[in-house]
């Protein structure tokens, strides 16, 4: 089978890792290539990661809307002749038109996030139902809450499967990694709290570093470590002061300090199915989250991590607390989980099944 996986560009974000792996997993029995619509910036590490039997092509699209993108997908179609044109994020909207003039394609669109958060427009939506509901474009939500808000924002029905990645290996600056964070810690017993997200106001740092800067005060021993591109119109040099919490910029080998951290917090205000989530399972650090979308429906709390109740400071500072005073049996018993969890849901070779089958529906 002739796999096309389409996506606008290949930045920090947990999408693009997520068709890095899905290619990788399908390269094993399929032709795959990936198309980025944008080309490769400095700070685009993820296309790296691709396997070398992987086909790597990018558009070269202008920022904002670009008339000549359309000219470029419909050469590649012709150049690839793909069996499935499979889209990721907002490159959908272009490809609408494709999907009559090449009937023998079958076109699939993932949805990563909120339906509603994805596309804003009434318009876009509107049109894009169309497509959905004619199943010229065959729909797919990753988690339980993002299906319900598609059902909402689309009256067309959805293929719900559910992210999947590879067991997270160690690269080769792991040992550097275990360095760098020793150095951090300010002690023997110093917890480690990481953060893996893009600095953004869906990510909702402000909460997480407000929340940490409070726990300090009270006395724990803790750092916080910020793995993501940094924005200062959203982290101020005020949230940047304390000494213990490190804002480390984007990272290729990422994963790395998940094997150091004694807990993964993500404090976001909505979600898909994040990746990151889904690599802290895999190798037992245990998740700290906010009840964002599909997170809420990964954790179960005091299972397999723990989950606040809401959004509010004092709910994430209480969880977040909870988890420092818990005894060590109890975080064990989380790890565990979080191993299992991985294994029987979130491995890659299941959510790589589920997709073909749906590619071989005709």
């Amino acid at each position: 089978m002739k796999i096309l996986h389409i996506t606008l560009d290949f930045g920090d974000g947990g999408a693009e890792k997520f068709v890095v792996h899905l290619s990788n997993e399908q390269v094993k029995q399929n032709d795959v290539t990936v198309c980025s619509f944008w080309d490769l910036r400095e700070e685009d590490y993820f296309h790296n990661q691709l396997h070398p039997n992987v086909k790597f092509i990018s558009l070269g699209k202008r920022k904002g809307f670009d008339i000549a993108i359309f000219l470029k997908v419909y050469r590649l179609l012709k150049e690839v002749k793909p069996d499935i044109v499979h889209s990721h994020r907002s490159v959908v909207n272009y490809l609408v038109l494709f999907t009559i003039l090449f009937k023998n394609i079958r076109f699939i669109h993932t949805i990563h996030n909120d339906a509603f958060k994805e596309t804003q427009s009434r318009l876009i939506r509107f049109v894009k139902n169309i497509f959905f509901k004619v199943g010229l474009i065959r729909p797919v939500t990753i988690s339980e809450d993002s299906h319900k808000s598609f059902k909402a924002a689309y009256s067309s029905n959805a293929t719900l499967i559910y992210n999947g990645i590879p067991m997270p290996t160690k690269s080769s600056h792991f040992d550097d990694v275990k360095k760098e964070v020793n150095k951090l810690k300010i002690s023997i017993n110093t917890k480690v709290l990481l953060n893996i997200a893009r600095i953004s106001t869906q990510k909702n740092h402000e909460l997480l570093v407000n929340v940490t800067n409070r726990l300090i005060d009270e006395g724990y021993d803790i750092v916080l470590l910020v793995i993501g591109k940094l924005d200062k119109s959203i982290i101020d040099d005020r949230s940047m002061s304390n000494d213990r919490i490190n804002f480390l910029g984007s990272k290729g080998n990422a994963t790395d300090y998940l094997f150091f951290a004694d807990a993964f917090c993500l404090s976001s205000l909505y979600e898909g199915m994040p990746i990151s989530l889904i690599e802290a399972l895999a190798v037992s650090c245990v998740p700290v989250v906010t009840p964002a979308g599909g997170v809420k429906d990964m954790i179960t709390d005091k299972l397999n991590g723990f989950i606040s109740s809401g959004f509010g400071y004092n709910s994430y500072h209480e969880t977040l607390k909870t988890f420092l005073n818990s005894e060590s049996e109890l975080v064990q018993e989380i790890k565990n989980h979080c191993i299992m969890d991985y294994e029987k849901i979130y491995n890659i070779s299941n959510t790589n099944q589920n997709y073909l089958k749906l590619y071989e529906q005709g």
